[in-house]
């Protein structure tokens, strides 16, 4: 084309030469553009993932200034009134209306379905989810009233996935370092894990792989058995707990469990199978 309008004078000798050169550098600059705009869409991600976060629903306060006694809960009793859950800006309920107490110093089982709203019910408990309506009570204490710190330090939770980190074993049993380390041997042998780790040359400072993948299920359950021990607490909830463990490693587990003497104690179950549901 730049030929053409040469041949017919309507350029110049010199004009044709730029636009050959300009033709020759918009090569560069189209693949430029190209390279560019795979780039955007690649960190485009990084831009959606912080606005994840920022959208996400902030939790209620770290602390407050309700007058809470040192030994609370004292007696561990529980009252939940017309207790109502959703997740996020769902308009279904995962639990309505519940209504139960359970009284200091009780075990209770709550059996159901998958799906039924059994974790629903400990979430809401710790305030991982914050209620619809209704309210908690433990102890006479609105826990919708207490910081987060305050609620959260005197619940122990076993889940069914134990929560295991990347460290020594110290770090992942007290994990603050609040006791020594002749109150954590105590605990370890409660769980009977003491002589397993007498065979590891580093003692307490083994290092355990991130989620406890260098050692089994049972022996994971029992290190955050062993956890709760050294916390203490008045309520302990176990949800699911030895749902993912043999019939020897949920007995060995429960037997541990028995020997929890840190009173007042609510242990509240949480599992699907009723004969389980029994200890």
């Amino acid at each position: 084309m730049v030929s053409l309008f040469h041949v017919m004078g309507l350029i110049t000798t010199g004009e044709v030469g730029l636009c050959i050169s300009y033709a020759l550098s918009l090569t560069d600059l189209m693949n430029f553009s190209v390279r560019m705009m795979a780039l955007s869409e690649t960190n485009i991600v990084s831009v959606e993932r912080i606005k994840e976060y920022h959208d996400i629903e902030r939790e209620g306060p770290f602390t407050s200034e309700y007058p809470l006694i040192d030994a609370w809960p004292y007696s561990g009793a529980i009252e939940f009134r017309n207790f109502s859950i959703r997740y996020g800006n769902s308009e279904k309920l995962a639990v309505k209306n519940m209504t139960f107490s359970i009284k200091g110093g009780e075990k209770v089982a709550i059996i159901g379905r998958t799906g039924s709203g059994k974790t629903t019910v400990a979430r809401g408990l710790l305030r991982l989810v914050e209620k619809a309506s209704g309210d908690v009570f433990i102890d006479g204490v609105n826990i919708a009233d207490l910081g987060l710190r305050e609620l959260r330090t005197r619940i122990t939770i076993i889940p069914q996935d134990p929560v295991l980190f990347s460290s020594t074993l110290r770090f992942n049993v007290d994990p603050f370092n609040q006791f020594p380390d002749s109150d954590v041997w105590l605990a370890l042998e409660v769980c009977q894990l003491k002589q397993m780790i007498l065979k590891h040359k580093d003692g307490l400072m083994c290092e355990i792989e991130e989620g406890g993948k260098n050692i089994s299920i049972g022996e994971r359950q029992l290190i955050c058995l062993c956890r709760s021990l050294l916390e203490g607490g008045g309520i302990l909830i176990l949800d699911e707990a030895t749902a993912s463990l043999d019939h020897a490693a949920q007995i060995l587990v429960n037997e541990v469990k028995d020997k929890r003497d840190r009173a007042p104690d609510v242990d509240q179950t949480l599992r699907h199978t009723p004969c389980i549901a029994l200890h």
